[in-house]
């Protein structure tokens, strides 16, 4: 039959082959990656690490350790990790004596199990002078914001059948076995009577077994306050291993607004605007500034490209050519009249002049006179003609052209800031934004964990609780 025991050394030794031999005066070195191959080699048996050729040397291992999930029990003889340890879902106790340089994740291990262990009990330590001074008692007249808050988280808890509360009829009770056992205990403590002495500790331990499922596990001191807040809310733990997960916060209606205003803001830090419809948003954008921007564009674009933007039929005469125009056109029908009169004079000639050479004469001067006054109708009704409107958009026409194109892009304001390619978040008034936000969502937005809240009425106030992991 083959020995497996040594098949397994004679495996692990062909293997330490490749292990750096180079030692110092205190520790054997090695590589996580030949560690992680020694292990496996080895079926994750920690005695492997003490074989001969370690000469009794604990082991430096140089890089990330990673036994995620493996049956591993003990790390054995390492004393050093130079780097990252991760044993999460293993059954390693103890990292006692062991150095790691970097981050050690173990969680669902025996070793975290034993440090949340120790931290409730650390917790239950700080809260035995409150509960001594009975600091959370409802009726207390110096009750602070934070004792009030636990006992309304502790009233949540109740109604909600995470706790059971002794009802009138079983405090009545317990007030009673307590108040019999003060007496038997006194009894027990100065009997001197060997059969009686027998009587009053079964009595005694019948009590107390009966105390022990009357009272509640959990009572309004193992509520523990937490180092940091939900958006300003303050935020509890609960002092009990299987629910050591569990967060709550309690506030008031005051700090309710305010930490879901908060959250909105930090929401929208964290997530943009890309999850709301553009109904939604476009309730919060600054008008002026995308008007403002959207006119600062299109006024670039006019100007550098009129044709692109104005028909011939556009353009308008400027004052001083309507004014040129009627000057012309009162010179033209004064020409035109003189023009007539002169006309007129050269028909009446025949009448007047009996000479046919003083006629010709007459005649020749007067048609001078007519062609001199035609040649300048002529050249006024040219110029007439060559009046066109200028070919270059006046500033009204630019201002009224850039406002007709900002209004047509304000009735969709978000897609025309898409289509500009200009970031929508620039343009929206992020206060008004989150404030709406809570408006829309409720309080219930900063819960991610079930979405709701419970109100709890203390001492006349009300609080509000949420469960939030």
């Amino acid at each position: 039959m083959i020995n497996r025991k040594l098949l397994l050394d004679k495996q692990v030794l062909n293997k330490l082959k490749t292990l750096n031999e180079s030692e110092d005066d205190k520790y054997y070195r090695m590589s996580a990656e030949e560690y992680h191959d020694l292990l496996f080699f080895a079926g994750y048996n920690p005695r492997v690490t003490k074989l001969k050729k370690f000469q009794g040397k604990p082991l430096w291992i140089d890089g990330d350790v990673d036994l995620r999930r493996t049956p591993i029990k003990s790390l054995g003889n390492v004393a050093h990790i130079q780097g990252n340890l991760d044993i999460s879902g293993t059954n390693i106790e103890s990292l006692e004596g062991i150095t790691v340089t970097r981050h050690i994740w173990d969680s669902n291990t025996p070793l975290r199990r034993k440090k949340d262990m120790q931290e409730i009990a650390d917790k239950k330590e700080q809260m035995m002078s409150d509960r001594e001074n009975k600091t959370r008692e409802e009726e207390n007249p110096v009750i602070d914001d934070e004792d009030l808050k636990a006992i309304a988280l502790f009233k949540f808890l109740v109604a909600n059948g995470d706790v059971n509360e002794p009802d009138d009829e079983d405090k009545e009770t317990i007030k009673k076995l307590k108040a019999e056992l003060e007496v038997l205990q006194k009894q027990y403590d100065e009997s001197e009577d060997s059969e009686e002495y027998n009587k009053l500790y079964d009595r005694i331990f019948e009590i107390e077994s009966e105390l022990e499922d009357l009272e509640p596990k959990f009572d309004v001191y193992d509520i523990f306050k937490k180092r940091y807040s939900h958006y300003g809310m303050t935020t509890f733990e609960l002092l009990d291993y299987d629910s050591r997960d569990k967060e709550y916060t309690v506030g008031t209606s005051e700090e309710m607004d305010d930490a879901a205003y908060d959250y909105a803001k930090s929401y929208l830090d964290d997530v943009g605007i890309d999850g709301f419809n553009n109904s939604f948003i476009e309730n919060y954008l600054d008008d002026n500034a995308v008007r403002e921007v959207f006119e600062e564009h299109y006024e670039d674009l006019v100007r550098d490209s009129p044709d692109s933007y104005f028909e011939p039929d556009d353009y308008q005469l400027t004052d001083e050519q309507e004014l040129r125009i009627e000057k012309l056109q009162e010179y033209i029908e004064e020409l035109e009249t003189y023009i007539s009169d002169k006309e007129d004079e050269q028909n009446d000639l025949n009448d007047q002049i009996e000479e046919p050479e003083d006629y010709r004469k007459a005649y020749e001067e007067i048609q001078k006179l007519i062609d001199e006054a035609q040649s300048k109708k002529d050249d006024a009704e040219e110029e007439l003609d060559d009046i066109k409107p200028i070919q270059e958009p006046t500033e009204e026409m630019i201002e009224d052209k850039v406002q007709s194109l900002v209004n047509d892009d304000m009735e969709s304001p978000i897609r025309s800031l898409k289509n500009h390619g200009l970031e929508i978040r620039n343009f929206i008034d992020e206060d008004r934004f989150a404030q709406g936000l809570v408006d829309s969502d409720g309080w219930e937005i900063m819960n991610g964990y079930d979405g709701r809240y419970d109100e709890v009425r203390v001492a006349n106030e009300v609080f509000y609780v949420m469960r939030v992991s």
